[in-house]
């Protein structure tokens, strides 16, 4: 049995990270979940980074401001949701 290792990607929202994603789309999300340089958000690239074969399902933690919309990304990233 081999031991996967479990990715645990921090998702909330902080007021140092807003300044540039208020720039481009005021008021509707923090940067993470914002596709700045194609179709994806820089959360469903870091869902793309870690889905390999060496890494388990990733445990996401967000703060309410984001509690539905990174289900939302994930499932249309196609990862599992398990709460």
């Amino acid at each position: 049995m081999r031991n996967l290792i479990i990715p645990v990607i921090l998702c909330a929202a902080a007021s140092w990270l807003w300044p540039a994603s208020r720039q481009v789309c005021p008021k509707v999300y923090p940067k993470h979940l914002f596709a700045f340089s194609g179709k994806h958000s820089l959360l469903q690239e870091t869902l793309f980074r870690v889905d390999r074969h060496e890494f388990a399902q990733p445990a996401i933690v967000t703060g309410n401001d984001c509690l539905f919309v990174v289900p939302e990304q994930m499932r249309a990233f196609g990862a599992g949701t398990k709460t």
